[in-house]
Parts: structure tokens; C-alpha cells; sequence
């Protein structure tokens, strides 16, 4: 794989390099993918607890749904579209 920077980054990563802190320029590359997808990773987390949250909110006042088969799947499908939307899945189905 080949990679082309501009100017600016590539002059970045040589100095990362000359100052010792990676052994060569792929290093720095791998650190830095490395760290994208622990930040991803944590964003997860975050969102993950936000929503679990909600769902003990929601519970703690009684709003519970008897679980049926299908209910997990109208659930994923929900959360899918409001995330593609960029919504916070909140109060998204009430109980009947």
C-alpha cells in the first residue's frame, strides 16, 4: 500500500520520526490508525451507555415492552435509521 501526503503532513511525520518518538514513518501511520479506532471504540462505549441509560430511565417508569420475537429486529431497524439521521435513540417505541 502506498500512501501520498501532502507537503505539510509529510514534513509532520519526518519530524515525528527525527525526533524519536517512531522508528520510521510507518510507525507513525500504524500509531495513528491505532488511535482512530480506540476513539472510535470509546465513542461506542459512550453511546452504548448513553442509550442504556435511557432504557433504565425508561424502565424505572414503566414504560416496558413484552418481548416478542421481532421486537429486537423493529428495534435495530429503528435505531439504525435515527442513527443514520444523526438522532439520539430516545423514547423511540412506546410500550402497548
Amino acid at each position: 500500500m502506498n500512501i501520498a501526503f501532502p507537503p505539510i503532513d509529510e514534513e509532520y511525520l519526518k519530524k515525528k520520526v527525527d525526533m524519536g518518538f517512531y522508528g520510521n514513518i510507518t510507525e507513525v501511520v500504524r500509531d495513528a490508525v491505532r488511535r482512530m479506532r480506540e476513539l472510535e471504540e470509546r465513542r461506542k462505549l459512550e453511546e452504548l451507555r448513553l442509550l442504556l441509560a435511557i432504557g433504565l430511565d425508561q424502565a424505572e417508569q414503566g414504560e416496558l415492552l413484552q418481548y416478542k420475537p421481532s421486537l429486537l429486529d423493529n428495534l435495530l431497524d429503528q435505531a439504525r435509521e435515527n442513527s443514520k439521521q444523526g438522532k439520539i435513540v430516545k423514547n423511540a417505541i412506546k410500550p402497548s
